[in-house]
C-alpha cells in the first residue's frame, strides 16, 4: 500500500474495490457511509455495527476480511453483505480497522518493500 484513506474521508460516489474470496476482485462506488445495525453471525450470535461504509457490489459467503482498496491506497477490510441492500458489501474504514485490531499497515514507502 502505498497510502490509507480513513472512514471520515470516504464519501458517496467514490469508487471502491476489493478482493473476494467468493467473488474475486470487484470494484464499485460508495453508495452509503455511516452505515450501523445489527447482523447475525455465523455462529448464530448478533453483532452490533457502526460507522460502516457500504458499496454497490454484492458480497459473497468467503468475501469477509477481503482488502478493500483503490488503486493501493487502504480503504478497509469488508466486514459483512448488507442482506437489506442487495447484498452490498459493508465494510469498516482501514483507520477503523487497525485500532480495533491493534495493527499497523505498512507503508511501501515506510517499510523498505
Amino acid at each position: 500500500m502505498t497510502a490509507l484513506e480513513g472512514a471520515s474521508t470516504q464519501v458517496v460516489g467514490e469508487t471502491a474495490c476489493y478482493d473476494g474470496r467468493a467473488d474475486g476482485n470487484v470494484c464499485g462506488t460508495i453508495n452509503a457511509t455511516g452505515i450501523s445495525g445489527t447482523v447475525t453471525r455465523f455462529d448464530g450470535t448478533n453483532k452490533f455495527y457502526f460507522n460502516l461504509i457500504r458499496i454497490n457490489r454484492s458480497a459473497a459467503g468467503g468475501d469477509s476480511g477481503a482488502p478493500v482498496r483503490i488503486g493501493a491506497t487502504a480503504l478497509g477490510l469488508v466486514d459483512f453483505a448488507d442482506v437489506s441492500h442487495g447484498n452490498n458489501a459493508v465494510y469498516g474504514g482501514i483507520d477503523k480497522v487497525q485500532q480495533s485490531m491493534n495493527v499497523q499497515i505498512c507503508i511501501t514507502s515506510d517499510c523498505n518493500v
